[in-house]
């Protein structure tokens, strides 16, 4: 039989992050971690002022959410939004820049964590891209998130 060793954390008011890589080390868990966002990369990807264990600044993937690809295309296997991506971006980054969000870690995506964020005034993030209109709903990473 084997067996996976986790490192749970359940920590309230630290700045633990968690790896930016599973490949940094041990798989810790982290219920939600702070992403202060230095800029948006795309309709679903912000990168964070926070820095990994690696030295990296933190990015994130919005989960739930699929913007079109920065060239306009639709990624293989990925919903395919109707808006353009500069549409997505501006729309991202009007909603979250230069705000601190909190995440509810939901993994890993190309280097990237993943995660359902929600600002100061509790504005989801996944939910508000959705009703922009500028971005698809991945029903494979949605699960039962709520929007309220």
């Amino acid at each position: 039989m084997r067996f996976l060793t986790l490192f749970t954390f359940v920590l309230v008011g630290s700045n633990f992050l968690p790896p930016a890589d599973p490949a940094a080390g041990p798989t810790q868990i982290v219920p939600t971690f702070t992403c202060t966002v230095a800029n948006v990369h795309d309709g679903d990807t912000i990168q964070c002022a926070e820095r990994g264990a690696d030295g990296r600044r933190l990015r994130v993937r919005i989960s739930g959410i699929d913007a079109r690809e920065l060239d306009g295309s639709c990624a293989p296997g990925h919903p395919c939004a109707s808006a353009s991506p500069e549409a997505a971006t501006a729309t991202l980054e009007r909603l979250v820049s230069g705000q601190r969000l909190q995440c509810r870690f939901e993994g890993y995506s190309y280097r990237r964590l993943s995660g359902f964020c929600v600002n100061g005034a509790g504005l989801d993030v996944s939910c508000a891209m959705l009703a922009s209109g500028t971005v698809a709903k991945w029903e494979r990473y949605w699960g039962d998130h709520q929007c309220r």
